[in-house]
């Protein structure tokens, strides 16, 4: 089990947040919030290579 922890700042223009990361998170455009615990899906950059 993995833990996500959301970048403190908002906004397209902040690609250098992706440096720090692993992956992407996959949520469908109807989900508004995530509940802790809640099984998401997760893109790891490692397996798009």
């Amino acid at each position: 089990m993995q833990e996500v922890v959301k970048f403190p700042r908002e906004g397209a223009g902040l690609l250098s947040s992706l440096v720090d990361t692993d992956g992407l998170v996959e949520l469908g455009e109807d989900i508004v919030a995530v509940e802790p615990g809640q099984t998401v899906g997760f893109l790891s950059y490692s397996s798009l290579l």
